[in-house]
């Protein structure tokens, strides 16, 4: 600019919309936007409701709804406009908390007909309270008072009317601590419901000494209505544990649950080994691998996993061949049962096949330990050689083949032999399943 020109400078400023109700609300709007939705109230007036906000105090102004979108190009105030509530009439009816759910309606007319309306929630009409939440009723007659048993705990609405008309409205709350609330539970295997969870924050379950085992928030609970519920699925085995159940009118509620959880045995037999007390027809499936792990995702990834399905656990004991333990080798392996009642467990095991004990005395070669743990062996196939497998000893010249028969008390003997190595291929009776080679040195 030329030295000595004027120049006048406007500050623009984002615009205000106030809201004058309980304490003074002030958001500043983005002129950037171009648009401002407008606030639900934050605060109520006794005897009134809420209709709309206003520009004048007075309520002579413009009308602006919540959550309607407005332009705002300036600083805006918003005044709350009530709409007065008609008071019903004292037809001398009220309404008394007794005890447990159980509220009494007392001052009815006995020349009259009620039908008298409840609700959980808090409703200012009896068309609501009919179509509310939880909603029931109770026809009266002849009487000058009735007991109505409410749901469960928290606000409540209930209405009574005659005909058409309303004769009394009014809000009930009853509170964890005005009933004999008690925690319901239950268990199946390690899963444990707990139940009557309405107006609860959280439930904790731990053991005897306050160790948390596990934690479930209001929001993740399941329901059936109001009938709020929730499972676990307890990581720890069977016990004795505490159910700790917080509401939000600050009552603490506790329980005890005994959890008795299936604990299946295992034995193994050379290459065999047998499950047992799981319950027969209580499995839906079983996974196991070679290897030692301790989660199910660990096993699943196993790149040997197998997996045998329900039909091989309908008798009181399921049998499986470790087909992995070859040549006496000791094989660990990790077994998950799925039961049906959707409980888990891993189990552990190790698998050493039976072998045979072989000696040399001389040009004689002596076989023992071919009868052990209930496992016999079949047959014993030798030939002079350093073979690898049982084809190679079976074709090589001067190949023989030893049966259990030929052992004289328990010992299988192989004599005159010419020095060098010779190979024996041995395997146990079908059941055991245990198989290998041996070689041996004769001088």
């Amino acid at each position: 600019l030329p030295y000595g020109t004027n120049v006048v400078y406007y500050a623009c400023w984002d615009p205000t919309v106030t809201y004058m109700l309980g304490d003074p609300l002030t958001d500043v709007v983005d002129g950037t936007v171009g648009t401002y939705t407008v606030r639900t109230p934050n605060a109520a007036k006794e005897g009134y409701t809420f209709e709309c906000w206003n520009t004048a105090e007075d309520g002579s102004g413009t009308d602006y709804y919540p959550a309607s979108e407005i332009t705002v190009t300036g600083p805006l105030t918003l005044y709350p406009k009530w709409t007065a509530i008609d008071p019903l009439p004292d037809y001398g009816i009220s309404a008394e908390k007794i005890g447990g759910y159980q509220v009494k309606i007392a001052g009815l007319d006995p020349e009259k007909a009620y039908v008298v309306r409840y609700a959980t929630g808090e409703y200012n009409n009896i068309t609501a309270v009919k179509k509310g939440v939880n909603a029931g009723f109770k026809t009266v007659s002849g009487a000058t008072e009735t007991v109505v048993e409410l749901p469960t705990h928290g606000l409540h609405t209930v209405g009574v009317q005659s005909g058409k008309n309303t004769e009394f409205i009014a809000t009930v709350t009853i509170l964890a601590q005005d009933i004999e609330t008690e925690v319901v539970c239950s268990a199946v295997d390690n899963l444990v419901t707990v139940r009557n969870l309405y107006g609860a924050r959280y439930v904790r379950i731990t053991d005897m000494l306050g160790n948390q085992f596990a934690y479930c928030g209001n929001s993740k609970f399941s329901t059936d209505g109001l009938k709020y519920y929730t499972t676990f699925s307890l990581p720890a085995g069977s016990g004795t544990y505490n159910v700790v159940v917080n509401y939000y009118d600050g009552v603490v509620l506790t329980a005890e649950i005994t959890v008795t959880v299936p604990e299946p045995r295992i034995s193994t037999t050379g290459r065999i080994f047998r499950i047992s007390d799981y319950g027969a027809g209580e499995i839906s499936y079983m996974r196991f691998a070679t290897g030692l792990y301790d989660t199910v995702n660990e096993l699943k990834a196993a790149p040997d996993i197998r997996t045998f399905g329900s039909k091989y656990f309908r008798e009181e004991t399921a049998a499986f061949a470790a087909l992995d333990a070859v040549n006496g080798m000791n094989v660990s392996y990790t077994i998950q049962l799925m039961f049906r009642s959707g409980y888990s467990t891993i189990l552990h095991t190790g698998i050493k096949p039976s072998v045979p004990y072989v000696a040399v005395e001389g040009n004689s070669i002596m076989i023992s330990n071919i009868s052990t743990k209930g496992a016999m062996i079949d047959w014993i196939r030798y030939a002079p050689g350093n073979l690898d497998t049982l084809t190679q000893v079976r074709k090589t010249k001067g190949s023989r083949l030893l049966r259990f028969e030929d052992a004289v008390q328990g010992v299988i003997t192989i004599r005159n032999l010419d020095p060098g190595t010779y190979t024996l291929y041995y395997l146990f009776d079908s059941w055991n399943l245990s198989e290998g080679i041996i070689k041996v040195e004769i001088q």
